[in-house]
């Protein structure tokens, strides 16, 4: 726990706002960003995949459902585990809708300096 991760975390939208390295097996396979909020809980990204097999991979469901894609923060380089993405059809080539892809407070001080934070950041 630290005020400057806190600051940060306020910073970013938890993370949100500079986008995500989306990781298969230990493998870059593309980059998230341009995140809109949808609705409640869920943000959509604009997904930039790595490389023509990587797009090929993404396109199918099985990519999102056996393969347990890691996220990795570029803003704190921190992972986030079992975000998912809306199905049934998770990505078609544009914008992939995601939910659970945010970094958590670690603790009541990063919580309560997030809070404050907020007031002043935006």
């Amino acid at each position: 726990m630290s005020i400057q991760r806190a600051l940060e975390l306020a910073r970013t939208n938890y993370g949100r706002s500079k986008g995500w390295t989306m990781l298969l097996n230990g493998e870059e396979v593309a980059t998230l960003f341009d995140p809109i909020f949808e609705d409640m809980f869920w943000f959509s990204y604009n997904l930039w995949p790595t490389s023509k097999e990587a797009d090929a991979l993404l396109r199918t469901n099985e990519a999102w459902e056996k393969h347990d894609p890691i996220f990795r923060s570029i803003a704190m380089d921190e992972t986030v585990v079992g975000a998912y993405p809306a199905g049934p059809d998770y990505y078609s080539g544009e914008r992939v809708h995601m939910r659970g892809l945010y970094l958590y407070p670690k603790g009541r001080f990063e919580e309560k300096t997030i809070e404050v934070a907020s007031l002043w950041i935006r």
